[in-house]
């Protein structure tokens, strides 16, 4: 018995000095620090599970009307004259196009046009054309399409030499 009683008190013993130790791990280890850690991590989880199931290219893309090889034939104060706009996506997921090739003006310049449906809007750019005079044009316009059959652009480009103007043309440009 004495042998049984022994063993008893020392495992109740052991019991305790575990218990104890348990107590003291867990207070060694801030428990409030690691909760606000873990509410972190979880709503960083749910954000990161929010973003996998978003889809980002949801429905048909409002570009795709203007997307291709115009044959254009542009009326401006100057002259009228014929020639291919490509017309291509930008460089965002949403809203821009370039309008490529020979061009608006036909100075073989790249525009950049923000699209907002069947309408375009070209904003103000600038685009050095001589450095002996200083020289530049200026383009910004707005367009309109009938989707799969003809787009119009109506443009008007600067001319400024050292930031002046020296010349204004007012632009129509067609397309099928």
């Amino acid at each position: 018995m004495v042998r049984l009683s022994f063993w008893k008190k020392n495992a109740q013993q052991g019991f305790e000095e575990a218990g104890s130790q348990r107590c003291l791990s867990k207070s060694r280890l801030n428990v409030p620090r690691l909760s606000f850690m873990g509410i972190g991590l979880l709503v960083a989880a749910v954000f990161a599970l929010g973003l996998a199931s978003c889809e980002l290219n949801s429905g048909p893309d409002m570009r795709d009307p203007w997307i291709g090889a115009w044959i254009m034939v542009d009326r401006c104060t100057a002259d009228t004259s014929e020639y291919e706009l490509l017309i291509t996506r930008g460089s965002n997921l949403g809203d821009n196009i370039f309008l490529d090739g020979v061009g608006l003006y036909q100075v073989g310049v790249r525009l950049e046009a923000i699209v907002t449906g069947l309408r375009l809007v070209i904003p103000v750019q600038s685009y050095q054309i001589s450095t002996f005079p200083n020289l530049r044009y200026e383009f910004s316009g707005s367009g309109s399409i009938d989707p799969g059959s003809k787009i119009t652009i109506s443009y008007t480009i600067l001319t400024l030499q050292d930031d002046v103007i020296i010349d204004i043309d007012d632009c129509l440009a067609s397309g099928l």
